[in-house]
């Protein structure tokens, strides 16, 4: 029995340990506040851009006792989501629309600049180079990378991919009504992507991190 104790506090001190949240490079100038998801007691921070308020961290909430996502580093990269859930986020904050995600561009000075004030500075989560890489917004981009059910996890340190709550508005061709618009920062590069996901019947296809912003 005491092995047993002693073989299970191992165990929570190794998953505590592998909990390197504190490694995230937040911009020291900038004013955070934080707040507690009420679901499952996470405390985030968040930030101030413009008249938005967002998350300065990748959402970790679990929505299933089967989203294990091994392949995560959870308490850096958060957690992995599909398109199209509106009830991922906290109470009082939504999945930002792609109108959104533009208010907070144009802010920046525009898709062609904003990634590098989005992204976390330096080469500890980004590979080098991280182009243009300041965070002076705060936001805090972290390159979670993206996963799919039949690649897995692709893009890791190279790519911070966010959904939108928008669906893709070409309606003919989005069959399956699975297709919604995500960001995409790159390490090399600092221009802000805006995509539409794979239009497939299975809704698991593709999995982003998600960012909320407050209602």
């Amino acid at each position: 029995m005491r092995n047993l104790t002693s073989t299970l506090l191992l165990l929570i001190f190794v998953v505590l340990a592998s909990c390197r949240k504190d490694d995230i490079l937040f911009n020291p100038q900038v004013n955070y506040q934080t707040f507690t998801d009420a679901r499952d007691n996470q405390t985030y921070r968040s930030v101030e851009i413009g008249n938005q308020v967002w998350m300065a961290e990748n959402l970790r909430y679990n929505p299933s006792t089967q989203n294990n996502q091994n392949e995560i580093t959870i308490c850096e990269y958060g957690r992995m989501y599909t398109s199209g859930n509106t009830d991922y986020c906290p109470e009082g904050w939504h999945i930002p629309s792609l109108e959104e995600w533009q208010i907070l561009f144009d802010h920046l000075g525009g898709r062609e600049v904003a990634s590098g004030k989005l992204k976390e500075a330096g080469t500890e989560h980004w590979e080098e180079p991280n182009t243009a890489a300041t965070n002076s917004s705060g936001f805090t981009a972290l390159p979670a990378g993206y996963a799919n059910e039949s690649e897995g996890l692709k893009e890791r340190r190279k790519r911070a991919e966010f959904w939108s709550s928008s669906r893709n508005p070409d309606v003919e061709d989005n069959v399956y009504g699975n297709s919604y618009g995500y960001i995409s920062l790159g390490y090399n590069s600092n221009n802000t992507g805006i995509f539409y996901s794979f239009d497939d019947y299975d809704e698991y296809y593709e999995k982003r991190s998600i960012r909320c912003i407050k209602d």
